[in-house]
């Protein structure tokens, strides 16, 4: 049996605005294993982006606990939980937020080895260079400003910087969907290798059910802030909850 890696407990998140209450997550419980895949799906505002963000550590929960292999994230000691944030690294959709516009790709991505102390200065070109030839880039493009490559270069430049940091877990939050279909094939395809390769956990934020099948082991389907139900992505067609039902007929009606 897969270890948990990740439990989140009754995670719930909440916002405040013009004295009224908001809520944006409520009580979602999750285990992510070791080597999982696990797509989060549903609809615009189901809250799938705000559990993602959560999850990697960059919002915290109203309410609710995290556990990181088994420890309260909560109590952790400082340097723990850097420890921790360096294992959680996000990819969000837009991947210019990963990089400083004004530098270098590959100043960014060195700056990341450098923070946790993954290498030397001395090793760290050679380092991002063979994290740029990992994810499909040539060892140029460190040179070049984000401004300068395409939205897949970057996307994939992206995931370089991210897997600099030596993750556990992968948040990939709509990675591919301001991409075109050949460039969203490409990867999609990256990503299912570096799993096999890295035996990283990854964890998919998903309108798209078809993408979320082929790159899942597991399926959490999401409704107005909350989990309704998850599956097995094998046995997504065959689920008989009436939302996701809604969700698979949507995609033939498109």
């Amino acid at each position: 049996m897969a270890s948990h890696l990740m439990k989140l407990e009754h995670i719930t998140k909440t916002y405040r605005s013009n004295g009224r209450t908001f809520c944006a997550l409520n009580d979602a419980c999750l285990c992510i294993n070791e080597h999982e895949s696990i797509s989060l799906v549903g609809e615009s505002g189901a809250g799938k982006s705000t559990f993602a963000t959560i999850i990697a550590g960059l919002k915290r929960p109203t309410k609710g606990a995290i556990y990181w292999n088994d420890q309260d994230i909560s109590k952790l000691a400082r340097q723990e939980k850097r420890v921790m944030r360096q294992k959680i690294q996000m990819v969000s959709q837009d991947p210019t937020q990963t990089f400083d516009q004004l530098r270098t790709v590959g100043y960014s991505i060195r700056e990341a080895l450098l923070s946790y102390k993954l290498c030397t200065r001395a090793q760290a070109r050679e380092r991002c260079e063979n994290l740029l030839e990992r994810v499909g880039l040539s060892k140029h493009y460190a040179s070049h400003r984000p401004s300068e490559l395409s939205g897949g270069q970057l996307q994939r430049a992206s995931i370089a910087r991210a897997l600099a940091c030596e993750p556990e877990l992968l948040v990939l939050d709509e990675v591919t969907s301001a991409l075109d279909m050949t460039v969203q094939e490409k990867i999609l395809q990256l990503l299912e290798t570096l799993r096999q390769e890295h035996k990283v956990s990854m964890l998919f934020v998903h309108h798209d059910l078809a993408v979320a099948q082929r790159m899942s082991d597991r399926i959490i389907v999401m409704k107005d802030a909350g989990i309704v139900t998850e599956c097995a992505a094998s046995e997504l067609s065959s689920c008989e909850h009436p939302y996701v039902r809604k969700l698979i007929a949507s995609i033939y009606t498109l």
